[in-house]
């Protein structure tokens, strides 16, 4: 057991995290937790699937959302990507 904590910590030390936060105008939803992503490249074959969760999960969130973003950062708060949400 000890040992996979120690591979858990040392994966944590190496794999950035990024964060989807929901942008509408000015009024912006942090993502608090972010997600562990190998690179930018990989958070581009990613997102779409994600972006999926986060609406079946939250789906009350996303009713009116013709003018909702998505802005993904990484933990620099670099916007890496950011995707316009059409009805």
């Amino acid at each position: 057991m000890l040992r996979d904590d120690t591979m858990a910590r040392e994966r944590s030390a190496v794999m950035p995290r990024y964060f989807f936060n929901i942008v509408r105008g000015v009024e912006r939803i942090i993502d608090a937790d972010g997600i562990e992503l190998q690179d930018d490249e990989l958070v581009a074959f990613e997102w779409p699937k994600l972006i999926k969760e986060m609406i079946s999960e939250e789906p009350d969130l996303f009713l009116e959302h013709e003018d909702w973003s998505i802005e993904i950062v990484d933990t620099g708060g670099r916007v890496v990507h950011l995707v316009a949400l059409k009805a």
